[in-house]
């Protein structure tokens, strides 16, 4: 049999194979297709049966490319994910070996994960203004997203001040911008640390996303449309999940201005192991606790009671000095707003205005009361 014979007698098994019901039978028979050896028990190891996913998806990309279509991977990632929904596979790893070492720290990780699930006020659709338009350097722009992720976090709620909005990035590239303003940049090789880091510290960037195709995920049909299939493309993962043996990542597409402003930004699911994300995926060093993150003027307070941010009003003990730096130049008899921070973690921050003053008998300090406005 020729090399132009193999294609078709290829492409019309899948084809077949993809006409049926979902079941166990019938993703075992189309991953043989990518790998001859492989038996049904190997599908329930994590290792092989992705790497037999990704050889099954190199494949069906090479057969689009030459047929100069994107349906038949559409197809086939749609029909390995309808068998994960019908769990129609038992999911799982062989039993260990007693004599094998224990298991990685990653079994211990939940099988789905969103950064929502643990920073409930991080919006990830919020976490960049959209009245912007790109002609600025796409990793330098992941960068900047994932700064505001990260300084969200830091902040406790969402950020007012984008690092997207006060840094130029046209001209720098992702790690630039962590070295400058993310205090350096953390490379992530493996499943494993990026899953940990997501969970320590929020949202990461892979730049090595290569999409091959529209993907059937997409919120829309324009995704990824604004530049070849084939290019790398950075991405913002914002958590993981899990559907029977299907994993995934879950991932924030990047708009690029020309996307309709009406389009709802669900997250992309896009396989481990199949589309290049893990081969380049970065964070930044830094934890921004020391970073403002709204505009003042401030007044940075050493110390301050726990829960504070939440105190609807505050009260504060200040010095003749503070006090005359208050009125004279922020304004705060006129309820002019300001920024109470914490001296050593500036991150924390919320807007107060004036409600009282008096100097108090016991220690000859002031008695500043504000409420909060935001």
């Amino acid at each position: 049999m020729t090399s132009n014979d193999y294609i078709p007698s290829l492409s019309s098994k899948i084809d077949g194979i993809l006409a049926k019901e979902p079941s166990k039978e019938c993703i075992y028979q189309l991953l043989k297709l990518s790998r001859p050896t492989l038996t049904e028990s190997d599908l329930l190891d994590d290792s092989i049966r992705n790497a037999a996913i990704s050889a099954l998806i190199h494949e069906v990309s090479a057969m689009d490319r030459k047929e100069a279509s994107q349906a038949r991977l559409s197809k086939v990632t749609t029909f390995i994910e309808r068998c994960s929904e019908k769990k129609k596979l038992a999911t799982g790893k062989r039993k260990a070996n007693p004599s094998s070492p224990p298991s990685s720290p990653l079994s211990s990780l939940p099988e789905n994960f969103h950064v929502h699930d643990k920073w409930p006020f991080l919006n990830v659709d919020n976490i960049h203004p959209t009245h912007y338009t790109i002609n600025e350097s796409m990793e330098a722009l992941a960068a900047t997203h994932c700064i505001d992720a990260r300084g969200t976090i830091a902040h406790e709620r969402q950020v007012e001040t984008h690092i997207s909005l006060t840094v130029p990035v046209k001209d720098f590239s992702l790690e630039q911008m962590f070295d400058k303003h993310g205090g350096g940049t953390k490379r992530l090789r493996s499943i494993k640390e990026m899953k940990e880091e997501l969970m320590m510290n929020g949202p990461i960037v892979s730049t090595s996303f290569v999409p091959r195709c529209r993907h059937p995920h997409a919120a829309h049909p324009v995704a990824f449309a604004t530049s070849s299939s084939q290019e790398m493309q950075p991405i913002l993962i914002i958590g993981w999940g899990r559907q029977g043996f299907f994993e995934y990542w879950l991932a924030k597409r990047l708009l690029d201005g020309t996307t309709p402003a009406q389009y709802p930004l669900q997250p992309l699911r896009i396989g481990m192991k199949m589309f290049g994300v893990e081969d380049e995926c970065v964070a930044p060093n830094g934890d921004f606790t020391q970073v403002g993150w709204q505009s003042g003027p401030h007044f940075d307070v050493v110390h301050l009671p726990k829960g504070w941010m939440d105190y609807p009003r505050l009260n504060l003990r200040i010095s003749e000095d503070d006090k005359n730096v208050l009125v004279v130049q922020h304004g705060l008899l006129e309820k002019k707003p300001i920024i109470v921070r914490e001296k050593d973690k500036i991150s924390h921050s919320r807007r107060y205005v004036y409600h009282n003053m008096f100097m108090s008998n016991e220690d000859g300090l002031w008695r500043l009361a504000l409420n909060k406005v935001d």
